[in-house]
């Protein structure tokens, strides 16, 4: 008889490789992109209806002010004016104007209707007043001989960059 071959330890076939796992970054939420806010309305337009303005390339909303008061106050002692907000005078009737920057504190073009709602001057870039400048001494703008029944005023620069000038029409819209 022929002796059996020594018996020979076989390892157990081998698991395969166990597989590293490099876990990954932790996941972030990111917030879809939202449009920019919208500028919050001053305080000082409380209770003051609002209008869509459309002028040139232009499209304002803009705060109505057509009493004496409304009128006298206008953009004084506010601290800006967003891009696409506006102030629209409605002066009752169509006649001489003239407007100054008493308490204004950033500059404005002024846009100068006539009751058919087409420009007729616009004063480009009135400067705030420099201090110290008594009320009496302040520069007072005007359309020149051109009665007028509106007055439109937005951020300085902007009547230039949306091509707002003599015989454009503006068109309103109630919100």
């Amino acid at each position: 008889m022929t002796p059996l071959p020594a018996a020979t330890l076989v390892p157990p076939p081998s698991a395969p490789p166990t597989p590293t796992v490099t876990p990954l970054p932790a996941a972030t939420l990111v917030p879809p992109p939202s449009a920019p806010p919208t500028p919050t309305a001053d305080p000082l337009d409380a209770g003051l209806a609002t209008v869509e303005i459309e002028v040139a390339r232009g499209r304002f909303t803009a705060v109505v002010v057509d009493t004496p008061a409304t009128r006298a106050r206008g953009l004084s002692g506010r601290e800006a004016l967003a891009p696409s907000r506006a102030m629209w005078f409605d002066m009752g009737r169509a006649a001489p104007a003239t407007f100054w920057m008493s308490g204004m504190r950033f500059p404005i073009d002024i846009v100068w209707v006539d009751a058919g709602l087409r420009v007729v001057h616009v004063t480009h870039e009135a400067p705030v007043p420099q201090d110290g400048v008594s009320s009496a001494d302040l520069p007072r703008y005007t359309p020149g001989d051109v009665d007028v029944r509106y007055v439109l005023e937005i951020n300085a620069g902007l009547a230039s960059e949306l091509g707002i000038e003599p015989g454009v029409l503006v068109t309103i819209r109630e919100t």
